[in-house]
């Protein structure tokens, strides 16, 4: 037609390919966030904690971490002579399972093998680890810490921060008024110390240099390489305060099965107790026992002096009718209180003797150099406070005889 009319033809397609289709690159679908966050909102508010980051991502075996979508091969085209015109297909991502990562037979689909924590290092090695490594301190820029596994923390657990660890817990440097609570045990390189805000808990046993205006309780055995001071102490088992200075002063410490220290309190006299041997039912039920008990001296103190002035009154022979009734009174009173302190001390006594025949191991508080006056030590119940100080050594035992607490000096 453009040869016959001798003019060029215009909107007319003469000849026609079809362009290639570039693949789609691989890409990952990850089920938890790889990094951590600058904060969390606190619920209810407009205010972000910045303590709560999320650096550790806790998952369970058996769950799904991350799908890859496999790359595609693209589409091939061709040019307006039919020839073909090849895709360009798409880059394929690799993801390394490096510790603790199953990978389907697909190779599209990982999940965890073993509870921990999952980590995605370098953007293509996967893997999910029973411990966890901190290289510095625990405060803004690790942001709270909890995990399912082993944390070793090579150095503080800084003031206001929060830790906690199904398994062990390995401080290098030391707790600074942080909460901190561990699942197996725990060890502290350097100190506990606290400032009304350091609470630790932990499931099997504690180990630290020393421990300073602190709430710990263990499960387990408590041992210190110097002193405990102003704190409360909570072992199932063992307390031991032996090398160093090897001091409890002040505060509180109470144990399943013995303390042993070199010196128990101060020479300040500042107030210091030991509980040894005595679980949480029977405390309760001693602690009931002895209130009791030091209510009905004064009772009968009162009702004695009463009756005296009655008594008194009688002798000039001006007691009236009513004074005579209450006289009587007085005298009943007396006598029911007198049983009452009889069957109290029976029950005390009973307590004491069912917590002594199922004991492995008799209870005790051994000092290996000096007790000082202002010291309270209990066992099974039973209280002891030491009047004046003591030197050399001892040990202070429970006498099933006189049902009460005896100190015997070495030697």
């Amino acid at each position: 037609a453009a040869a016959q009319t001798a003019r060029p033809l215009r909107g007319v397609l003469i000849a026609a390919g079809t362009p290639a289709q570039p693949g789609a690159d691989a890409r990952l679908e990850l089920t938890f966030k790889p990094l951590k966050v600058a904060g969390t909102l606190i619920e209810g508010t407009t205010r972000i904690d910045y303590r709560e980051r999320g650096t550790l991502r806790n998952v369970s075996a058996g769950d799904l971490l991350a799908t890859k979508i496999a790359a595609t091969p693209g589409v091939d085209g061709s040019d307006v002579f039919g020839s073909c015109l090849p895709a360009t297909p798409g880059k394929d991502r690799e993801l390394t399972p490096v510790a603790g990562v199953c990978v389907s037979d697909d190779g599209l689909r990982y999940t965890a093998e073993v509870d921990g924590v999952v980590s995605l290092a370098g953007g293509d090695k996967l893997g999910v680890y029973r411990e966890y490594d901190v290289s510095g301190d625990v405060d803004y820029s690790t942001g709270n810490l909890m995990m399912d596994g082993t944390l070793v923390i090579e150095g503080w657990v800084r003031a206001g921060f929060r830790v906690r660890a199904t398994g062990d817990i390995s401080v290098g440097a030391g707790i600074e008024d942080a909460a901190v609570e561990a699942g197996g045990n725990l060890v502290v390189g350097g100190g506990i110390v606290g400032k009304g805000g350091c609470e630790i808990q932990v499931g099997g046993h504690v180990h630290a240099r020393f421990i300073e205006n602190a709430l710990v309780n263990a499960e387990g055995d408590l041992a210190v390489d110097d002193s405990v001071v102003r704190s409360v102490i909570r072992a199932g088992g063992h307390v031991s305060a032996v090398d160093g200075k090897g001091r409890v002063v002040g505060g509180a410490v109470t144990a399943g099965t013995r303390v042993e220290v070199q010196e128990l309190g101060a020479e300040s006299g500042v107030q210091t107790e030991v509980d040894v041997g005595t679980d949480a039912k029977t405390r309760e039920l001693l602690a009931l026992c002895e209130q009791r008990l030091a209510v009905g001296p004064r009772d009968k103190a009162k009702a004695r002096m009463a009756a005296a002035r009655i008594a008194q009154k009688a002798k000039g022979g001006t007691l009236g009718a009513d004074e005579k009734r209450t006289f009587d009174k007085l005298v009943k009173f007396r006598r029911a209180a007198a049983q009452r302190e009889a069957t109290l001390t029976k029950c005390r006594q009973a307590l004491a003797r069912k917590a002594a025949e199922n004991e492995d191991e008799p209870v005790r508080v051994t000092v290996s150099k000096a007790v000082y006056e202002g010291t309270t030590v209990v066992l099974r119940g039973f209280r002891h406070v030491v009047r004046e100080t003591s030197r050399g050594g001892g040990a202070f035992v429970l006498n099933m005889e006189e049902w009460g607490v005896e100190y015997v000096p070495n030697g």
